[in-house]
C-alpha cells in the first residue's frame, strides 16, 4: 500500500477497501482524522434517517450549477410521486422479527447535495465515488440511496438517474 502513495509524507493514514485497494489517503493530522470520522453531510444524513426518513438520496454535484439544479429538481419531483405510490405492507401480527427502532414506519425521501470538491466532505465523497464499480467521469451526476443504519446502495450515474431506476 505504501508504494501506491504518490505523496509519502509521514505519518500517513490509508483507508482500504476489503480487496486491499486504497480508497483514501491523507497525512495523519487532526484535520484528516476529523474528515475521516465526521462531516456535515454525514451528520445531516444521520439526522434525517433518525427522524424517520426512509431513504436519503445523496446527490454528488458535478460543479455545473444549472445541470445540478435541473437534475435535483427532477429527482425531487420523481421522489414526491414515489412517496404517494409506494405502500408499506400491513404488519403481520404473527411476525417474529422485531423492529430495532421506535421510529414510525413511513415512506419519505429527501435529497442531500454534496460538493464533489468540498474539503469538509472529502472522505465521504471519495467513499461514495470509490464504491462505483465503473470509472466515472468527473462531469457525471451521481446519486446514492442511503437508508437504515447508514447503508448505501450502488449509485445511479448520469442518464441512469431516472424515475424507473429511482423506483
Amino acid at each position: 500500500m505504501w508504494q501506491t502513495q504518490s505523496d509519502a509524507e509521514l505519518p500517513r493514514m490509508i483507508v482500504l477497501w476489503p480487496d486491499h485497494v486504497a480508497l483514501w489517503s491523507a497525512l495523519l493530522d487532526n484535520k484528516a482524522v476529523q474528515q475521516l470520522t465526521d462531516s456535515p453531510a454525514r451528520r445531516e444524513t444521520a439526522k434525517r434517517l433518525t427522524q424517520g426518513e426512509s431513504v436519503v438520496w445523496v446527490y454528488v454535484e458535478t460543479g455545473d450549477k444549472e445541470r445540478d439544479d435541473r437534475t435535483v429538481e427532477r429527482v425531487e419531483s420523481d421522489l414526491r410521486q414515489l412517496e404517494k405510490k409506494v405502500m408499506l405492507p400491513d404488519a403481520d401480527p404473527e411476525e417474529t422479527v422485531k423492529l430495532l427502532s421506535a421510529l414510525p414506519l413511513a415512506v419519505k425521501f429527501s435529497v442531500l447535495r454534496v460538493g464533489r470538491d468540498d474539503a469538509r466532505e472529502g472522505f465521504f465523497a471519495q467513499s461514495l465515488l470509490g464504491s462505483l464499480k465503473e470509472s466515472v467521469a468527473a462531469t457525471e451526476p451521481l446519486l446514492f440511496p442511503i437508508f437504515g443504519r447508514g447503508r448505501v446502495l450502488d449509485g445511479l450515474i448520469g442518464k441512469g438517474i431516472n424515475a424507473d431506476n429511482l423506483k
